[in-house]
């Protein structure tokens, strides 16, 4: 095995780890939906939480696909590891949504 070889391990990882939870964010997601008005805060959270799951299910072949890519070269486990992460640009606009209602909207979702 050549040096700059590297294993399979972070997409391994991701996979384990962002199939079930998308899984279980696809009912937690649906629920969201309940009870949202007309807030842009409140949209933008429901925005965030509808993509968590397909940012889940997205995240496994795009980690493979950068681990294949980059597997032969040095110095590009930033690369994999950015890659695994994806699904938490949903979870920072949902908190984003969250914020926002909690700050402008007094935490109604109608305001």
């Amino acid at each position: 095995m050549d040096s700059t070889d590297a294993g399979p391990l972070i997409p391994i990882l991701a996979s384990v780890i962002w199939i079930p939870v998308g899984l279980v964010g696809i009912p937690v997601a649906l629920m969201g939906m309940m009870g949202v008005g007309s807030s842009g805060w409140a949209l933008l959270g429901l925005i965030g939480g509808l993509t968590f799951p397909i940012a889940c299910f997205a995240t496994v072949p795009i980690v493979w696909t950068v681990w294949v890519k980059t597997r032969k070269r040095a110095g590009t486990t930033k690369w994999r590891v950015l890659a695994a992460l994806v699904p938490f640009v949903s979870v920072a606009v949902l908190l984003i949504g969250i914020g926002g209602t909690e700050a402008f909207c007094g935490g109604s979702l109608r305001c």
